[in-house]
């Protein structure tokens, strides 16, 4: 039989990342703590080679190497000792409480559980010791309440504490939003997560999913976008991006999203206008800066019961005051004078991996009905090897069977592997047509070259699906793949040997898709930062042109947030802290001694963006390179390239995470909680969807209730 490389099949498993281990480390360090003074409560017996220990407590012999085993035995049969030694018993009772209300909410959120799961009468035994220990310390716990408002409460404190954590996470940085709708349990669902860099790294948060309970236009789901933003302290402003489906209303609201930006910018306007003309004002009436001294004399003589030193301090906070005031606008009015004309708007992007499912489809259904029918052959024939009576004959001959896959339209690639399935099995297949005199199967066989051709052609897309679910994924990485599947798929269209025109269909397909990825400025932008493909750009000045002014506008978006979060900074401090001085020592010393730099040396000029950009000229990177390394390695001798990269490489080309989130859907949203209210889901949610951040929350209440004690 032809073979074919094999595919590694997804097997329905937890996989252990980062993420996921990092929840071990409390057993860790407890293990770390314990082990030692848990082996001298027990004898080895030489007799038997070292492997049998007795316990020095209650003389039980028992097998087992490992010092944790030992620690087992101790929490079970001694537990007084064991806490003594684990040091559990030294805890504060407060503590003790709120590690159990964090473990019951991390049950119900984390771990997915109903809340019902907490009142069942054997978990409710499990725990009952730690429950006895806190009510006769007068901090008792009820489970026995159907309510649990205990643990709901905490839920709620817990999912509050992680949304401020999200406010000040994305403080002054550009944003990239992505949103998609699901359904659930007759509940339409907007999903929304924000993607941003942090030191060099692609940072995900899911903000939530959001229930919809009117018509999915996409005025109404700007309104709801707009709205959970407001909630978590995200201006307009910083999104920078919305990654988006191909559907209408999705496409809608794009659009509307970016008309609630232009009214929050003209409402601004508006609003500094109005305090400009009322400091002007003020300034007018209250203080002449030219004559700052009389206004001091005139203060200090108005002033008879103080002393003079008390109303020069009055004097002096008030007119700081009112520098401060004087020194904001002249910045505002100093970023009109430098011209930095900033235009703000929300660029929508289509999810390549959408645009490819719908290029595999178009391909597909291109076909003439003499190659389509192999595709409907195998449809019919992955039931029927799914049947318990083909799988029982299989077992009785020994035979190596597993059950295909079946193609589901909302499974991205899952007509190839269906495909893939059908042809490793031609062995059963073979079997069968000729033992049972299949009709079907026997059909089939008559095209297996066909079959094979289409599995040979279909990997080339499946392999990008693959590609672009990847977390590192960057605008630029998706042209190289895109680029590399057209390579890949004309080499087979020139294959005179091939009988289908699978690759010529998916090829025109691709072309037709190419305008929707590739005429947008950001891909032009992120091209011309990438060393693997700024030859794309830079070969058509117009594209150049394009992608140099969207990197402008990008710098100066990004330098007009940080100034905004260092007025917000400078205006939250006291008054007498922002009369801090700022006074380089080092450079006052040169320049009193009149140390300058060597005439030889030659004093480079300091280059503005404008110049970094267009000098921008590296060398050619191999494309299977990551262009996120290249950008790490240039972060010290490219400082302000790099910040635009961070910026610009931060911008997810998919929505894979969100469909990630909705996946999630079916392990926290069952349907023993279809009754839940709307906010409670939520706050179960951003708890799950954000474990780290719970991880982050519980142990910093846990912190602060040590340093009280």
């Amino acid at each position: 039989m032809d073979s074919l490389p094999k595919t590694p099949r997804k097997r329905n498993r937890h996989t252990v990342t980062e993420r996921s281990l990092s929840y071990f480390s409390p057993i860790k360090s407890k293990k770390a703590k314990i082990e030692n003074d848990v082996e001298i409560m027990f004898n080895d017996d030489a007799a038997k080679d070292g492997k049998t220990h007795t316990c020095s407590l209650c003389k039980l012999d028992f097998n087992g190497t490992k010092q944790w085993n030992l620690a087992a035995h101790l929490s079970a049969k001694h537990p007084n000792i064991y806490a003594e030694i684990s040091g559990e018993k030294n805890e504060p009772i407060e503590v003790k409480r709120t590690k159990l209300l964090h473990s019951l909410v991390e049950i119900v959120s984390v771990n997915g559980r109903s809340f019902t799961h907490l009142l069942d009468s054997g978990y409710i035994k499990s725990i009952h010791p730690r429950l006895d220990e806190l009510r006769a310390a007068g901090v008792g716990l009820d489970l026995h309440d159907s309510n649990l408002t205990e643990v709901k409460k905490k839920l709620s404190e817990i999912a509050g504490k992680i949304r401020d954590k999200i406010r000040d996470e994305v403080i002054g940085k550009h944003l990239s939003l992505m949103a998609d709708i699901g359904t659930k349990h007759n509940r339409s669902i907007l999903g929304v997560s924000i993607q941003y860099s942090v030191d060099g790294n692609l940072k995900i948060r899911s903000i939530g999913f959001i229930q919809l309970s009117e018509s999915h236009t996409g005025i109404y789901l700007a309104e709801m976008i707009v709205n959970r933003l407001e909630e978590l302290g995200i201006e307009l402003k910083q999104i920078f991006t919305i990654t988006t489906d191909n559907g209408k209303n999705i496409l809608k609201m794009v659009r509307d999203v970016q008309s609630h930006l232009v009214s929050e910018i003209n409402t601004n306007r508006a609003t500094q206008a109005e305090v400009q003309s009322q400091h002007d004002n003020e300034r007018a009436i209250n203080v002449n800066y030219n004559n700052i001294d009389s206004e001091i004399q005139q203060l200090l003589a108005n002033v008879i019961e103080l002393t003079d030193d008390e109303a020069l301090e009055r004097c002096y906070d008030e007119a700081a005051s009112l520098y401060n005031d004087s020194l904001l606008n002249s910045m505002k009015e100093k970023l009109t004078d430098n011209g930095r004309t900033i235009t703000y708007d929300i660029t929508g992007v289509n999810c390549a991996e959408h645009l490819l499912q719908l290029t595999v489809k178009d391909g597909v259904n291109d076909l003439a009905p003499n190659i389509s029918n192999v595709i409907d052959l195998s449809r019919e024939a992955c039931k029927l090897l799914r049947q318990e009576a083909i799988c029982n004959q299989a077992a009785k001959l020994e035979m190596e069977y597993s059950l295909p896959r079946l193609e589901c339209a909302t499974r991205w690639g899952s007509m190839y592997l269906m495909l893939r399935d059908i042809y490793d099995r031609k062995n059963i297949i073979e079997h069968f047509a000729n033992a049972n005199n299949l009709k079907l199967f026997q059909l089939l066989l008559q095209k297996w070259s066909i079959l094979k051709e289409l599995v040979i052609v279909l990997q080339i897309p499946y392999d990008v699906t693959i590609a672009f679910q990847n977390k590192r994924l960057t605008l630029s990485d998706v042209y190289g793949k895109w680029l590399a599947m057209q390579l890949h798929l004309e080499a087979c269209n020139k294959k005179k040997s091939f009988k289908t025109d699978l690759a010529k269909h998916l090829l025109n397909a691709a072309k037709i898709r190419n305008e929707k990825i590739f005429s947008n400025p950001l891909m032009d932008s992120a091209l011309y930062l990438d060393p693997r493909f700024q030859c794309e750009v830079t070969k058509c000045a117009e594209k150049t042109a394009k992608a140099k002014e969207t990197l402008l506008n990008i710098w100066n978006r990004h330098q007009l947030l940080r100034e905004d979060v260092s007025i917000h900074n400078e205006t939250s401090v006291a008054s007498a802290e922002s009369l801090i001085f700022d006074f380089d020592v080092d450079e006052a010393i040169t320049s009193h001694y009149g140390i300058h730099q060597n005439e030889n040396e030659q004093i480079v000029p300091s280059l503005n963006i404008s110049d970094l950009i267009d000098q921008f000229q590296p060398e050619i990177m191999s494309p299977s390179q990551s262009v996120l390394n290249f950008w790490e390695a240039e972060k010290t001798k490219n400082p302000e390239l790099y910040i635009l990269a961070s910026i610009i490489f931060s911008v997810p080309p998919t929505e894979v995470q969100i469909e990630r989130d909705f996946s999630s859907l079916d392990f926290v949203f069952t349907k023993r909680r279809g009754n839940l209210c709307q906010q409670r889901l939520e706050d179960i949610f951003i708890i799950h969807l954000n474990k780290d951040l719970f991880e982050l929350v519980a142990n910093q209440e846990i912190e602060t209730f040590l340093e009280k004690c």
